[in-house]
């Protein structure tokens, strides 16, 4: 998992195991979906890591991901 990881922190586009995400507002339906299709199409090709707060060429954006990081666990579980 952690060659996974450093591998996203260093792709330049995504691919079946790497999304980039520029932003997630958590009171969003909209986003809660996208995320939702990301996770499940991420878990049916093995497994991989979404990055938030990078543009689809794995550039910071400059998106603050604290209220990201402030959702419980379980939520996600949840929605999905």
């Amino acid at each position: 998992m952690e060659d996974l990881i450093q591998r996203a922190l260093q792709a330049k586009r995504e691919s079946k195991h790497i999304e980039f995400k520029s932003a997630f507002d958590p009171t969003s339906t909209q986003d809660w979906c996208e995320l939702i299709k990301d996770i499940v199409a991420i878990a049916n090709t093995g497994g991989g890591v979404i990055i938030f707060g990078v543009d689809n060429f794995g550039k910071p954006c400059g998106f603050d991901v604290q209220p990201i990081l402030q959702i419980d666990m379980a939520t996600i579980t949840d929605k999905v």
